[in-house]
């Protein structure tokens, strides 16, 4: 029973300290916005870059990570997101629904 109790501990510490270190950032936010940033740039055509958009579905993420973990601290809420992030790694939901036709 104990040795379960620990390494379920380990197994949550590890959950919650590996996405800054993947990502090399400092928080678990900045480590989602990281992310959702890569996984924008990867799902862009080539040539169809924007910078403006791409800060802003990063942006969107963090908050939709504190929107929708309202009940939890910010950090636990992004490190949750990223771990979904990188499960499914579809940055759709955080894009803005009115961005411009290009």
């Amino acid at each position: 029973m104990r040795r379960t109790i620990v390494m379920l501990l380990l197994l949550a510490g590890a959950l919650w300290l590996l996405p800054p270190q993947l990502e090399d950032v400092s928080g678990q936010c900045r480590a989602l916005e990281s992310r959702a940033l890569r996984e924008q740039a990867l799902q862009t055509p080539a040539g169809k870059e924007d910078p403006a958009l791409a800060a802003t579905v990063s942006q969107r993420a963090v908050a939709y990570a504190r929107e929708y973990h309202y009940d939890m601290p910010p950090g636990l809420a992004c490190a949750i997101e990223y771990w979904a992030l990188l499960r499914d790694s579809d940055v759709r939901q955080f894009q803005p629904d009115a961005a411009p036709a290009r």
